[in-house]
């Protein structure tokens, strides 16, 4: 039986390599990116993780493509860069935020769906 798999940041790296992985399992798989759109047959969503309003968007537009989300991989993330002498604290937080604060939307959306189906799957990287 198939799965609705969603992975957030899946259009390059251990996103892309997560996505295929799945639809080799014949899962339905869903990824978002934000500035490399994807090669592939993936159903892809442009979507800025870090906003509340496009992290909605996004489930939505997979929902009413495949159902609800079975499986979640919160990959998405952002990095600067820099020794951390040299990292002042705007960049420092802006990682942070960036790569918790992302985990936090996605799995508080994807959670509600999963537990009503009593089953969750999420993967965090």
């Amino acid at each position: 039986m198939s799965r609705v798999v969603l992975i957030t940041g899946g259009s390059k790296g251990i996103g892309l390599a997560c996505a295929q992985h799945f639809a080799k399992l014949g899962d339905h798989v869903a990824i978002t990116y934000n500035s490399t759109k994807p090669s592939g047959d993936f159903f892809a969503v442009k979507c800025d993780v870090t906003s509340q309003t496009e992290v909605d968007a996004a489930f939505a537009a997979v929902e009413e493509k495949f159902g609800a989300v079975q499986v979640l991989v919160s990959n998405a993330g952002i990095t600067k860069d820099l020794l951390l002498l040299r990292m002042n604290e705007i960049d420092f937080s802006s990682v942070i935020d960036a790569n918790l604060t992302v985990s936090y939307l996605v799995f508080k959306l994807a959670s509600q769906g999963m537990l009503r189906a009593r089953s969750v799957r999420i993967i965090l990287i």
